[in-house]
């Protein structure tokens, strides 16, 4: 902005001129959000976050023409979590003590940082869109920006490398939107882990406890994307069917999409369960189980769902967040269905495809975990 009683010779910062400070300060109503640095630059040098916010306010009040508190200025902080070494690669992160932080003002420590100390963008429009709309007590249509895709894993070494190739190539653009690829690894001893993490644009992580369920929960407490996919690393899903999945949350139509194997499966199910379990008890435990669990998410729920056992689906970010998920198996996907059958929220089913593999080809799913799955569904039923 031009500066008083300029010709146009100079420029100033906006902050110096004249009424902006009393504009902000005198909304008492809004919510003001700083969002702090990742890393330092020529600008701030070795800065804390507190300096920061010291330099803000005192280059704010116009060098201490104006007395202003930082609660006038600055309602909410975003800060990046430190998650590991502050160094990465010739970056170092801004500094900041969360201690003294919270004495100051409201902190939300996010993960935003796409590469190289650059922001999310879209991460924090979520998170103040989030404000807003607890502030005014209305639904706001989110912004869709990222695609966060999901991919659990256990001892894949055979596929993890052909799905994370295709994972990396599928493309948003299309839909204005980026994506993100997320491996959450449970514990493989195969060398999945290694191979997971030689992808650069692909974030892999440990999961904190064994099992699918904990795995997907892990995944999607590190998504920064507010659309959320589930994908297997088993190479039986197609990496094309995402986007159908996807469309409708990112279109704002629907907050859960599942891929259903059942509408484009058109082969012979009794052969296809032959391939995959070696004797009849687990064919048949597999055909009628799943039948089972259809029933049950009708008559418990209202919600008929063709392909409750589904590893392909979408969802909106913050809807599912608010299920509160908890189950660390297969059976988390009985708890999905059963806590949006309880909200009443739709379940969408599309078409997608499917290779199904034998256990010796690393099938991991057992009769076992069908039982747990069905005794989740009926338990939930009875729980507030």
């Amino acid at each position: 902005m031009f500066g008083p009683g300029t010709q146009h010779s100079s420029l100033f910062p906006s902050y110096l001129t004249r009424g902006v400070v009393e504009a902000i300060v005198g909304n008492e109503g809004a919510a003001k959000p700083f969002v702090a640095n990742i890393v330092y630059d020529h600008d701030i040098e070795k800065l804390s976050v507190d300096r920061l916010l010291d330099s803000f306010v005192h280059n704010m009040s116009r060098k201490g023409e104006v007395p202003v508190a930082l609660a006038n200025l600055v309602t909410r902080l975003f800060v990046q979590e430190h998650a590991g070494p502050l160094n990465r690669g010739t970056a170092q992160y801004v500094a900041y003590d969360r201690t003294t932080l919270q004495g100051r003002t409201h902190v939300t420590e996010l993960d935003f940082e796409s590469s190289g100390g650059r922001h999310v963008g879209g991460t924090i429009v979520d998170e103040i869109l989030s404000v807003v709309q607890q502030a005014v007590d209305i639904r706001l249509e989110p912004y869709r920006h990222m695609v966060s895709i999901i991919v659990p894993a256990l001892d894949e070494i055979r596929t993890i490398d052909q799905v994370l190739a295709e994972l990396t190539r599928l493309d948003f653009s299309a839909q204005k939107m980026s994506k993100e690829i997320i491996v959450i690894d449970g514990g493989s001893s195969d060398g999945t882990l290694e191979a997971a993490r030689t992808f650069d644009a692909v974030r892999v992580y440990s999961s904190p406890a064994a099992g699918r369920g904990a795995a997907l929960r892990h995944g999607i407490d590190k998504a920064r994307g507010n659309v959320i996919v589930f994908f297997p690393s088993d190479g039986e899903y197609e990496v094309g069917d995402i986007p159908a999945v996807a469309a409708p949350v990112i279109a704002n139509d629907y907050n859960l999409v599942f891929g259903s194997r059942s509408i484009k499966w058109v082969l012979d199910v009794d052969d296809q369960l032959a391939h995959i379990y070696p004797t009849e008890l687990g064919r048949r435990l597999s055909k009628y189980g799943g039948r089972a669990l259809s029933v049950l998410s009708l008559v418990l729920y209202n919600r008929f769902v063709s392909d409750p056992f589904s590893t392909l689906k979408a969802f909106d970010r913050a809807f599912l967040r608010g299920l509160e998920l908890e189950a660390d198996g297969v059976e988390l996907e009985a708890e999905i269905i059963a806590k949006a059958g309880k909200k009443q929220e739709f379940i969408l089913e599309v078409p997608v495809a499917y290779r199904p593999r034998s256990k010796a080809e690393g099938k991991k799913t057992t009769a076992k975990d069908g039982v747990a799955t069905l005794a989740r569904l009926v338990s939930e039923r009875f729980r507030r």
